[in-house]
């Protein structure tokens, strides 16, 4: 599955209290984030006739594809789209999982902690996406 959004990294979270009570909340962006996501899983599962996973192990693979700077070179953005040159700045490719885990947790799979294998790679793409590929862990 393809979500054609520019992946965005799970940020620390924000705290605010009144008197004894403290809501913890994402930030405005990974909130945005995980709504669209999950909208657009929604509808593409109910489109294709995908069913939730549960009751079962899961492998799971993440590509996050980001996007490639205006600001450089034909030659470089051909090696950034061909592969040669990988986006090993931050942000950090666990903080793109997590994100994810949590859009789709209820959703896609019952619960994260099914999934027991999972292989995550950064890319350039010409479109910010991320595809996620879900296969049962036998």
């Amino acid at each position: 599955m393809l979500i054609p959004y520019e992946p965005v990294e799970q940020a620390r979270p924000r705290f605010t209290s009144r008197g004894k009570f403290v809501r913890v909340y994402d930030p405005p962006k990974v909130a945005k984030y995980k709504k669209l996501v999950r909208q657009y899983v929604a509808e593409t599962m109910a489109m294709r006739g995908i069913e939730q996973y549960h009751d079962m192990a899961l492998k799971v693979t993440f590509v996050f594809f980001r996007p490639i700077q205006k600001s450089v070179s034909k030659t470089e953005r051909y090696r950034r789209l061909t592969n040669k040159h990988k986006p090993v700045q931050k942000p950090d490719t666990s903080n793109y999982i997590k994100s994810l885990e949590d859009a789709l947790n209820g959703l896609l799979w019952d619960d994260d902690s099914r999934i027991t294998q999972i292989k995550a790679l950064k890319r350039y793409g010409e479109l910010p996406s991320t595809e996620i590929i879900v296969e049962e862990d036998r």
